[in-house]
C-alpha cells in the first residue's frame, strides 16, 4: 500500500492543479489552475465588456487601431474564428483602463506577479517550457523545451502592431502586465516557440496582446504545504547592497491593498516610483536598475526606499556604487 501511495503523490505533484472556472461579464468560462500560489485562467481572455457593462471598442481599421489612446479589442486578422482557440488582442489602454476588463475578483498580473509565476516555474530560461503547449498542434516546429507541466496552456496567439498589421501567430504568445514603464509604455511578457524562457519587455499601448488573469486571492500551496499568506506588511533590505547595476527589493502584503514604493536621494527628492498599484496578499519583489523615472541614471549615492500601504509606511536605505 506504501508504494500506491507514493506513487499517487508523485502523479499529483506532477500533474497541473486545475482549480475551476471562473466567468466574465459577457458569460464566458474560463479554466482556471493554482500553478504555485497564484491561481491563474488556463485561456486567453475573450471579454467584449468592461465590468460595468460598457462596451470595449473592436477596432478592425488599421488607421484607427494606430491613432489609438483609449481601450480597443480586435480578432487575430479581424477573424472571429481565432477567438475560440487564441481569444482576443486589447490594446494596452484597455489593459489601464479604470473600467476594469477582468472578472469579477480577478485582475491584470502585475510585473511582480509574471515573476513570481517565472520564480516558481524554474526560472526565465525554463519556465516558458513549461507554460507553452506541448507538440506542434499550434505552434510551429521546434517548440523547445514545451511540456505545459503547469497547465498555463499558452498558444502562440500573435501580436497585432501598434500601426494595425497582424503578425507571429504559430510563433509567439504575448500577455501584458498591468505595469507601467511610462505613460505610454507597458511591460509585458512573451513565449517563443523557438525557446523555452519567459522573456519580458516593454511595448507602446497601441499594440495588441493576450491577457491572462489571476485571482485576486492567494490561493496555492507552498513547498511547505502551508497555505502562503503573509501575517503582516514587510519591506526587506535590497539585495545586493551595495549595489550596481542593479539591486531587488522584496515585500510582503497580507491582504489586498493599493501599495506604493518610491526611491529618495538624500535630499528628500523622489527619483523614482517603482510600484503604485492594488496588490493582492502574497509575496513581491521588484528591480531597480539605478535610473529616474525619465530612464535617466541617477548618480553615486545613498538613497531610500520608502514602502506604503495605508497607515503602513516603511523606510530603509541602500547604496549605489559607480
Amino acid at each position: 500500500m506504501k508504494w500506491l501511495l507514493l506513487l499517487f503523490l508523485a502523479i499529483s505533484l506532477a500533474c497541473p492543479l486545475f482549480a475551476g472556472t471562473v466567468t466574465d461579464i459577457d458569460g464566458n468560462v474560463y479554466q482556471t489552475v493554482t500553478i504555485g500560489t497564484q491561481e491563474w485562467m488556463a485561456a486567453n481572455l475573450k471579454v467584449t465588456h468592461y465590468r460595468n457593462g460598457d462596451d470595449i471598442p473592436n477596432v478592425t481599421d488599421n488607421a484607427t487601431w494606430e491613432a489609438l489612446n483609449t481601450g480597443a479589442y480586435c480578432e487575430y486578422n479581424n477573424d472571429a474564428n481565432n477567438v475560440a482557440t487564441y481569444g482576443r488582442l486589447y490594446s494596452g489602454y484597455a489593459v489601464g483602463d479604470s473600467r476594469n476588463i477582468a472578472p469579477t475578483g480577478w485582475h491584470i498580473p502585475s510585473d511582480a506577479e509574471w515573476q513570481t509565476l517565472v520564480d516558481y516555474l524554474g526560472g526565465i530560461s525554463v519556465a516558458g517550457g513549461k507554460m507553452k503547449e506541448a507538440g506542434t498542434m499550434h505552434w510551429y516546429s521546434p517548440n523547445i523545451g514545451a511540456t505545459n507541466e503547469s497547465g498555463f496552456s499558452g498558444l502562440p496567439c500573435g501580436y497585432r502592431s501598434y500601426d494595425g498589421p497582424y503578425g507571429r501567430i504559430g510563433y509567439s504568445a504575448y500577455f501584458w502586465s498591468s505595469t507601467e514603464l511610462s505613460s505610454s509604455e507597458t511591460w509585458y511578457r512573451y513565449l517563443d516557440y523557438n525557446g523555452s524562457g519567459v522573456y519580458r519587455g516593454s511595448s507602446g499601448k497601441r499594440f495588441g496582446y493576450s491577457v491572462r488573469c489571476v485571482n485576486d486571492i492567494t490561493v496555492g500551496i507552498d513547498e511547505h504545504g502551508g497555505a502562503e499568506h503573509p501575517d503582516a506588511f514587510n519591506l526587506t533590505q535590497n539585495y545586493p547592497n551595495p549595489f550596481n547595476p542593479v539591486t531587488t527589493i522584496e515585500y510582503s502584503v497580507p491582504t489586498r491593498t493599493d501599495i506604493t514604493i518610491e526611491i529618495f536621494n538624500v535630499l528628500g527628492q523622489k527619483v523614482r516610483t517603482l510600484v503604485d498599484e492594488s496588490k493582492s496578499a502574497g509575496e513581491y519583489r521588484i528591480e531597480w536598475s539605478g535610473s529616474d523615472d525619465a530612464g535617466r541614471p541617477v548618480s553615486t549615492g545613498v538613497y531610500l526606499y520608502r514602502f506604503s500601504a495605508g497607515d503602513v509606511v516603511q523606510t530603509k536605505k541602500m547604496l549605489l556604487l559607480k
